[in-house]
């Protein structure tokens, strides 16, 4: 039988990648001919992006450019480093996928044929996602006379969605069959109107050990060990998690979940990156928590460097100097192969990081010897309109984003 399976399978994260992977080796060992359908829309397709993705916040003239050459030293390093490499090797190696589907119109022009078609799992109906609001995901391109079904699927919500829940109470209504991977999945169903759904474990636990062994990378340790990721490095929680043979940083939040009060840092509420999602996620209820800020004069300085990217002109050399090396080896297709350019329709090169380096070295050569040095001995450009000419692009380009007019000192030779 054949049976095509879809998920978020190529979105650089273990659970993910795994999940996809033991579903469809589970299947393929019963005797099925199971492949992964490969759709991967625009809202899938930003991971190590070079150039674009920029914060709604942060999308308009000026700052946009800002934005993604700030950004692009971190990214280009991240595109090129070891994490997007094994995901890559793990993805061509170990997942049968289907020709690729970039929309849900494509889907729906040519599906994959398919004797049975099957949603899951992972969190793909969760609304708070575009993935959520997507039909592909509830097998809405599959064709009459076909089985649908679930496999583990998970909602990841306390409830459903009202906006949402008229079009997920008709897409999972319309399958054969449905079976989610928590219990809550199937209170959210009765919720929709939808009975007969069958709560079933994750894919992974289908696999046997060994089958696990096979894909692991032996690790040099001389006694048994845990993987600490304790983000305060708090001398009681290791002591407590070394004790109890557990990991501190999961026994920190853990413990931290039966307290009234939490005192941290800024940055575990703040940061866009750090902030502790299990409590301040963007789908948290408004008005479940109430924060209490101390010192909040230094709120300002620290959010904005939470927010705020680095650029040096030196780094942007470095990286062209690596994709030199790597044009030379003829290895550009390794840096960007056709189905993930950087820039849609563009391939990135050695040469197009001239325009970077040019417009770094004239901001550098508008700010030299305008630097003043500061109360703490830091040298930092002085105000942009000082030096350049009345009505020049760069000071209006700068207005028109409505930054401050002065040099940020971004480029590393002010």
């Amino acid at each position: 039988m054949r049976v095509n399976t879809i998920t978020c399978h190529d979105v650089y994260n273990v659970g993910a990648a795994l999940q996809a992977y033991a579903l469809c080796r589970y299947l393929r060992e019963r005797g099925h001919d199971a492949h992964i359908i490969d759709y991967k829309p625009d809202y899938l397709s930003g991971h190590y992006r070079l150039w674009g993705g920029v914060s709604p916040r942060f999308d308009r003239p000026g700052l946009r450019l800002a934005f993604n050459l700030a950004k692009f030293p971190g990214r280009a390093a991240a595109r090129m480093g070891r994490r997007k490499r094994n995901f890559d090797s793990f993805r061509r190696t170990y997942l049968p996928l289907t020709a690729r589907y970039d929309s849900f119109a494509a889907l729906c022009a040519e599906p994959p044929p398919a004797d049975v078609y099957l949603a899951g799992s992972d969190q793909i109906w969760n609304t708070l996602f575009p993935n959520g609001r997507d039909p592909a995901f509830y097998l809405q391109f599959a064709p009459a006379g076909v089985t649908r079904a679930s496999y583990a699927a998970s909602f990841a919500m306390d409830a459903v969605d009202p906006a949402w829940a008229e079009r997920q109470r008709a897409w999972i209504g319309a399958l054969d069959y449905v079976s989610v991977r928590e219990p809550s999945g199937l209170a959210l169903l009765e919720q929709l109107g939808i009975t007969g759904g069958e709560a079933v474990m994750d894919p992974v636990f289908l696999l046997p050990a060994a089958a696990w062994r096979e894909l692991a990378v032996p690790v040099r340790r001389s006694k048994p060990y845990l993987l600490v990721y304790d983000f305060d490095g708090s001398p009681a929680i290791r002591a407590a998690a070394e004790a109890g043979h557990v990991c501190p940083y999961e026994l920190s939040l853990d413990l931290s979940e039966y307290c009234e009060l939490i005192i941290c840092d800024y940055n575990y509420v703040f940061s866009p990156t750090a902030r502790l999602r299990r409590y301040f996620g963007d789908g948290e209820p408004a008005g479940r928590y109430v924060f209490l800020v101390d010192e909040a004069h230094n709120l300002p300085d620290r959010v904005r460097e939470m927010y705020s990217g680095g650029l040096s002109l030196a780094a942007v050399r470095g990286i062209r100097e690596s994709f030199l090396r790597f044009e030379q080896e003829g290895r550009e297709k390794y840096l960007f192969p056709d189905e993930d350019l950087p820039v849609r329709g563009e391939e990135l090169t050695a040469a197009a990081l001239e325009d970077v380096i040019g417009a770094l070295s004239q901001m550098a050569a508008l700010c030299a010897g305008t630097a003043v040095t500061g109360a703490d001995g830091v040298r930092r450009g002085a105000a942009l309109d000082r030096t350049v000419p009345a009505g020049s692009g760069i000071t209006r380009s700068i207005r028109s984003a409505n930054l401050p007019p002065r040099c940020s000192g971004c480029c590393g030779s002010c």
